[in-house]
């Protein structure tokens, strides 16, 4: 999906708007390999609860992983949110012409895919994934096609990014639900034993 945005974005907007993007990614990718170190920690305590029939413990390990994952990326990410413009002045001594909302964009991007991540492995710890892997992996792939319409549409390079958030936001909203049918399902064989 990043390439399908990059291609987009440099034939909309150019090599500085891709700049930009490339700027933004690289940000948003150091400050989330660290929350992903925390989410690598609760896997295979995840699973293993899936694995053993509890449910609670397994909820439990879920939500937490959200909220420490979530409070670590927040503190690496806040920074950069609200002092973009100081940051990569320090960094680059130039700030790039559309950085500032990209790298805004992507970060938020990847608080909603972080969340994404975790009720993930959830379902994957299920073994029953075809029909949630067709839904989300469709809708990763259809935000290109989206943001290419909304491009031709003479939408600017922010929208992308948009798109992007939505999109995960909207994956986050499928993935909640699956991993609850997935509860009501597995309270259901366990009363009937």
């Amino acid at each position: 999906r990043q390439q399908g945005t990059n291609f987009l974005i440099n034939n909309f907007f150019g090599v500085i708007a891709n700049t930009a993007s490339s700027i933004a990614t690289t940000v948003s990718g150091v400050v989330s390999g660290f929350a992903f170190n925390i989410i690598t920690a609760f896997r295979p305590r995840i699973i293993k609860s899936y694995a053993q029939e509890n449910w609670c413990e397994m909820q439990t390990m879920i939500n937490n992983a959200i909220k420490f994952s979530t409070l670590f990326l927040n503190m690496l990410a806040l920074p950069f949110l609200f002092e973009t413009s100081f940051i990569i002045q320090l960094w680059l001594g130039k700030v790039p012409q559309y950085v500032e909302p990209l790298i805004r964009l992507t970060l938020i991007a990847n608080c909603v895919g972080n969340i994404n991540s975790i009720i993930g492995t959830g379902i994957h710890a299920t073994g029953r994934i075809k029909r949630i892997s067709f839904l989300t992996g469709t809708l990763f792939l259809l935000t290109i096609p989206i943001s290419f319409f909304l491009l031709r549409l003479g939408c600017n390079v922010e929208t992308v990014y948009i798109v992007i958030v939505l999109s995960n936001i909207f994956i986050v909203s499928l993935n909640t639900k699956e991993i609850n049918a997935k509860k009501d399902d597995r309270n259901e064989k366990i009363a009937a034993r």
